[in-house]
């Protein structure tokens, strides 16, 4: 279980690296804004599937790094020149996106037992966050139909490492008995 150490230290250090990489070419700029968002959200989903982590647990990640199609969407066009110029927002880039499946699987729980399902879930969630923070960098961040002022470097590293921490103690927290019988639960 020594791997959740190794990917919490891997998230906190490619979060911190990853944008410091510039590259004139856009399609370069392309290429490693998805490999960034994918390999943050591949570490996420590892940090979270504490006791499962096998080829599924990594969904969460794919789904976080393919919602940039939607500036494709905005921008009404498949040019990528077009893409990466928007004058208007893309509708997965909205914290309420997130916080809405969040709120729908709140309400819909009871209906599937599944502690795996609560996981995946909450990683998807939060590789959400982190990838719409990442990109708030450069433009802030929309919740609705608001968007806030680009986020200083130091605000997005402590943002999503607060929350990518605080959500696995309380994961943890709310693991199954049978878990905790097994002791397959490593707590920071």
């Amino acid at each position: 279980m020594e791997y959740i150490w190794l990917a919490r230290i891997g998230f906190v250090i490619f979060s911190n690296g990853i944008d410091f990489l510039h590259f004139e070419n856009l399609y370069f700029r392309v290429i490693h804004d998805i490999a960034g968002h994918f390999i943050q959200s591949v570490f996420i989903c590892s940090i979270y599937s504490f006791t499962e982590l096998d080829w599924i647990a990594f969904i969460p990640a794919g789904i976080a790094s393919v919602i940039d199609i939607d500036h494709f969407y905005a921008a009404g066009s498949f040019s990528i020149k077009s893409a990466t110029k928007l004058q208007k927002q893309a509708p997965f880039h909205n914290l309420l996106l997130p916080l809405g499946i969040f709120a729908l699987f709140s309400l819909l729980k009871r209906f599937f037992k599944s502690e795996r399902l609560l996981t995946l879930i909450i990683s998807l969630c939060i590789c959400l966050v982190v990838h719409l923070y990442r990109d708030g960098i450069r433009r802030g961040v929309a919740i609705g139909q608001y968007r806030s002022e680009p986020i200083p470097f130091a605000a997005y590293i402590f943002y999503i490492t607060t929350y990518t921490f605080s959500v696995e103690i309380l994961l943890k927290l709310h693991a199954s008995p049978k878990d905790l019988a097994t002791e397959k639960l490593i707590l920071p």
